[in-house]
């Protein structure tokens, strides 16, 4: 396995589609009679959160605005990828959103992950931002 990794132009938003986003939630903390726990989910969730279509949507408006998307490709495949917006918000430190961050599940714990998000990083900070900020939703 050799992978590539480019910046992706904005008409290829659609490839976004040959990852599979399937991940295995095995833990998540949740509300159980109004106490926060650690509960055992052991969930395959086999989507896009929210849906393909919305992260779509969201690949597009980043580019509409002026950010980037880093791409991991397998054999021109594209196995994984990382969007970053390129509005700066902050008052004391200047930050831009992480937006998105997917690695194909049957690439995951390769590392493909942390390299997608040092190259976002890398990017980031070459515009007046100071930081690059993950979004947790």
């Amino acid at each position: 396995m050799s992978i590539k990794y480019r910046l992706l132009a904005s008409h290829e938003c659609e490839r976004i589609k040959e990852a599979n986003p399937a991940r295995f939630i095995k833990r998540a903390w949740r509300s159980v009679d109004g106490v926060k726990q650690w509960i055992d989910l052991n969930w395959l969730d086999e989507e896009y959160p929210d849906g393909y279509d919305n992260h779509l949507s969201a690949l597009k408006a980043t580019f509409e605005s002026g950010g980037f998307a880093i791409g991991a490709f397998d054999n021109n495949r594209l196995v994984g990828f990382v969007s970053v917006n390129r509005d700066v918000f902050g008052k004391q430190f200047k930050y831009v959103l992480l937006d998105q961050m997917f690695v194909d599940n049957k690439y995951q714990d390769k590392g493909i992950g942390k390299e997608l998000f040092r190259l976002a990083v890398e990017d980031a900070t070459r515009t007046p931002a100071k930081k690059c900020n993950y979004n947790y939703n």
